[in-house]
Formats: structure tokens, C-alpha cells, sequence
């Protein structure tokens, strides 16, 4: 019974690497090896200059330099791009609802604005009103 199941993870686990090795992008004919870590350091120092693309290949800004990893540090750059993709996504979500909150911040102060305008107008009117009231009971 251990063996069978022993055996089913060995042939599973095989399979997930055959899969991860077919997604793997050819060799290039151009390009640097360099381990994921040596990677990072690089793409640290400036990443502007770096054009991170699909899960593929990492292209540097300029045309003739490629990167290669090993299958290791493939997989390790799959992690990474994928993170940094969820990163700026939610990036992006905060500061959606940032704008949000100010455009909403800017209604409540035209909305709290229009509303003192208004209390002020009442009470003036108000005053008008005792004022004549007054007048006409003094008449009276």
C-alpha cells in the first residue's frame, strides 16, 4: 500500500516537472545565464531599465541583451512575476479608492457647503420675519 502511493506521488511529482519544463521558454541563442538571486540584484539597481514580460522571458530595454535561467530559477522568476503582478494590481486597487474617497470627500464638502448656505439664508429670513413682526406689533 506505501509503495502504491509512494509510487502515484513519484508519477505526479514527474509529471509537474514535465509541465513546468514544456512552459519553459526556448534557449535562446543570445542572452546571459544568471541564477534568479543575480537576477534580482540587477533588476534591483534600476528596474526601469527592465521590461518584465509574460512569465516567459525577461527582456532587457535594450533589444540585444536576453536573460536565461535554469530551470530553477525559472520557476523561481515565474513566483516573482506573478507576486509583482498582484502587488501593482493592488497597488492600483488602493488607489482607485483613494480617488474615490477625495471625489466622495469633495461631495460631502459641496453638500456640507450648500447646507450652511442654506441654515445661513434661514436665519436671515427668520430675523426678517421677528423684525416684522415686531414692527407690526409695535403698530398694533
Amino acid at each position: 500500500m506505501i509503495l502504491i502511493v509512494a509510487g502515484v506521488g513519484i508519477i505526479i511529482l514527474l509529471v509537474l516537472l514535465l509541465v513546468l519544463w514544456r512552459r519553459m521558454p526556448e534557449k535562446r541563442d543570445y542572452g546571459v545565464k544568471l541564477t534568479f538571486n543575480e537576477f534580482i540584484s540587477y533588476y534591483n539597481l534600476n528596474p526601469d531599465r527592465y521590461k518584465i514580460s509574460d512569465c516567459r522571458f525577461p527582456n532587457r530595454s535594450h533589444p540585444h541583451v536576453g536573460i536565461n535561467f535554469g530551470f530553477i530559477s525559472y520557476y523561481r522568476y515565474v513566483r516573482w512575476v506573478k507576486r509583482k503582478s498582484k502587488k501593482e494590481a493592488a497597488q492600483r486597487a488602493d488607489e482607485e479608492v483613494l480617488r474615490l474617497i477625495k471625489i466622495v470627500q469633495e461631495d460631502i464638502d459641496k453638500i456640507r457647503a450648500q447646507a450652511q448656505a442654506e441654515r445661513d439664508s434661514a436665519e436671515r429670513v427668520a430675523r426678517e420675519v421677528l423684525e416684522r413682526l415686531k414692527g407690526d406689533e409695535e403698530r398694533v
